[in-house]
């Protein structure tokens, strides 16, 4: 699963690793000012029969979008997900870089279009979202005060 690339903030939900990459893939990313790399998507990997994760694949085109996709949290029964979102486009306008959280729904196989989280503004950040175990609460990080 790991490249040479950046991998980071795994995240398992029910027998699939979900996980955000800037891997070279099949579709044209953006390339970040800051490190000329490409920016981030999801990616995901099954496991196979003997319980091994098989070669990762882009998680969803839905979801994947010309913005940096990462860190990841599901719903136990993984039909809902909250993941963070860096337009690095939009921040570069002020030098202040925010991050914003998404959700989308799992309908009949597929991701629905993502949505924005309630709380998002943008004179701060929300990023790193984390489902607790009864999917009553979602916890994550802002700067607000």
């Amino acid at each position: 699963i790991n490249t040479e690339h950046s991998e980071m903030a795994p995240c398992l939900v029910l027998d699939t690793l979900v996980f955000g990459s800037n891997r070279p893939s099949i579709h044209i990313r953006p390339v970040s000012m800051f490190n000329l790399l490409p920016f981030y998507d999801l990616y995901k990997a099954s496991k196979s029969s003997s319980q091994k994760f098989i070669k990762p694949k882009l998680f969803s085109n839905t979801i994947n979008s010309s913005q940096h996709e990462c860190s990841t949290s599901f719903t136990k029964d993984g039909t809902k997900m909250y993941f963070t979102v860096y337009d690095e486009k939009e921040n570069s306008k002020d030098s202040v870089y925010r991050m914003k959280l998404f959700h989308s729904e799992k309908r009949q196989g597929k991701w629905t279009k993502p949505m924005s989280f309630i709380f998002n503004d943008s004179l701060y950040s929300f990023a790193h979202p984390s489902v607790d175990h009864d999917n009553k609460m979602i916890f994550f990080a802002s700067d607000m005060k």
